[in-house]
């Protein structure tokens, strides 16, 4: 029995695999596209993931790498075109888990807490005042003040 000799990709399957692997097709649907060169027929799952295992690791990040590249050489650039750079947005957000953050200021102003401290001194003074007009205790919450 005569042995088989190892599948050896060439470069155009190995960059159709990272390109595969990096816009998320599955394992089924690159097997449908590389054929076993001994065979003639697509090759199994356990063959692609055992041949191009380097491939199958790294094409996503090298593809975000890529197109990251190419946003920053657009910020650099004179000249943009704002579809490739939406286009590119697009991708980073749906692939490299990039996303847009709306930055909230949430310090108020100055004066803003002390205006509204007499204006709820103010309201607790004027309950007190009903309640002493109407014969009902106003108890304090024993909190000292």
């Amino acid at each position: 029995m005569a042995l088989e000799k190892p599948f050896v990709p060439t470069e155009n399957q190995r960059d159709m695999i990272e390109m595969m692997v990096s816009t998320g097709h599955s394992i089924h649907e690159m097997c449908l596209l590389v054929d076993n060169p001994h065979t003639g027929v697509p090759c199994s799952a356990p063959m692609l993931k055992d041949v191009f295992r380097k491939e199958l690791a790294r094409g996503k990040a090298k593809y975000i790498t890529a197109v990251e590249r190419d946003v920053y050489r657009m910020a650099l650039s004179k000249e943009v075109s704002p579809i490739k750079l939406r286009a590119a947005m697009f991708v980073l957000r749906a692939k490299g888990g990039w996303k847009e953050t709306h930055v909230l200021d949430h310090q108020m102003p100055q004066g803003v807490i002390e205006g509204a401290h007499d204006i709820l001194q103010s309201k607790v003074n004027r309950f007190a005042n009903r309640a002493g007009e109407t014969g009902v205790s106003a108890k304090s919450n024993g909190s000292g003040s």
